[in-house]
């Protein structure tokens, strides 16, 4: 539970009362003015929200929760590093203020830009997703993108915020991720994947392909890039990618139920390569896996 100094004077509480609760981890200060009886999250997203809870307690009403902030209250992925600010909009043209934990921003807000989600003032995920387009490089810009529109955005409505945006810092950006964003893109791994793989001239594969047997047709599984004229597939190991969901004690199970999947397909002439977020870091380890995959086909089609 989040309290202000005066939610706490009101109940008797003065000053040196709520400093010695402090010394005693009876409560933890979140920011100026507010407090909480207990510690702040490890995770660092859950942190970030819960210290913009406690801003939220005294936010002037022309204020709106913005760009990462935003983000993650509508449950985009955030670039880690940004989340050490609260991001809030308020109307206007020019005065801004950026402050060590506290990012204010001062732009047009159009009234179908500014939603309630929660109890929490934000902008919508269309303006959210562009705000960060905008602002982000675009291996965590596409992520973004990628998720809006898997979240239900239309990509009409993200085109009408480039439009909106045509005068602010960033448009280019935000338009090269609108270009390449794809709804079909399961996680911010294989977002940045495909980005990868753009950025070295290998053709953009088929997103999330099911594969049936060449002679039986029994489904195989899916994969989540694929190019069927090559006969090649491929794989992005992100950990969530297992864990999300599974008790502990049935990992190996799911780990080896995908190695089976994999094999199965492979049986049937099929080549694959799997990256993790160290390969996408190292591009040109993704182009030797790529031209091993090529010459394990030898020419071969599917």
């Amino acid at each position: 539970m989040l309290m202000t100094t005066d939610m706490l004077t009101r109940q008797g509480l003065e000053s040196n009362g709520i400093r010695r609760l402090v010394d005693r981890g009876e409560l933890v200060r979140v920011r100026r003015g507010v407090y909480a009886d207990s510690p702040l999250p490890d995770d660092r997203v859950a942190a970030h929200l819960m210290r913009a809870r406690a801003l939220g307690l005294t936010l002037a009403p022309d204020k709106v929760f913005s760009h990462q902030t935003a983000g993650a209250i509508h449950g985009l992925p955030v670039w880690r590093p940004v989340l050490t600010r609260i991001a809030v909009t308020r109307p206007g043209r020019s005065g801004g203020q950026l402050r060590p934990d506290l990012a204010i921003k001062v732009a047009p807000l159009a009234e179908d830009e500014v939603v309630n989600v929660d109890g929490w003032r934000v902008t919508s995920i269309e303006r959210t997703a562009a705000d960060l387009g905008r602002m982000l490089p675009l291996d965590w810009g596409l992520p973004v993108l990628d998720a809006a529109l898997r979240a239900g955005v239309t990509r009409e409505a993200m085109a009408e915020q480039v439009t909106r945006a045509r005068r602010r810092p960033g448009v280019r950006a935000l338009a090269a991720a609108l270009d390449l964003a794809d709804a079909r893109s399961e996680s911010p791994g294989e977002s940045l994947a495909r980005l990868v793989f753009w950025r070295l001239g290998i053709p953009a594969p088929v997103l999330q392909r099911d594969i049936v047997h060449s002679v039986t047709e029994a489904f195989l599984g899916r994969t989540d890039f694929c190019w069927p004229d090559l006969g090649i597939f491929a794989e992005f190991d992100g950990r969530v990618k297992y864990t999300r969901g599974v008790e502990e004690g049935d990992l190996a199970e799911v780990v080896m139920r995908e190695k089976r999947r994999e094999l199965a397909i492979c049986a049937d002439d099929w080549s694959c390569f799997r990256l993790t977020w160290a390969e996408l870091f190292d591009p040109q380890l993704v182009m030797a896996m790529w031209q091993v995959a090529l010459k394990q086909r030898g020419g071969r089609g599917r």
